[in-house]
């Protein structure tokens, strides 16, 4: 898998999520509830995900890490589809 650059008339900084979604008879979307005290989103349901650190290989790596340290799941039991 390769991502599709997004072309943008701005600069944004790189960032990325995962869309965890468990592996059972009845599959279920993982979200995150983020703290209401944050200066930036407080209070929202979202994916876990974060902007990219100078230390990650890519954004596959963004997504990975963050979901490790938002919900707890190691990167071992990730399978990437997209």
């Amino acid at each position: 898998y390769s991502p599709r650059p997004l072309e943008t008339e701005r600069s944004f900084p790189e960032a990325a999520v995962l869309v965890p979604i468990t592996r059972s008879d009845e599959p279920e979307l993982v979200l995150t509830l983020r703290a209401s005290g944050l200066s930036t989103h407080g209070g929202e349901v979202a994916f876990p995900g974060c902007r990219r650190d100078p230390e990650d290989r890519d954004l596959v790596d963004t997504a990975l890490r963050e979901a490790e340290e938002e919900i707890g799941l190691p990167p071992g039991l990730v399978e990437v589809v997209g």
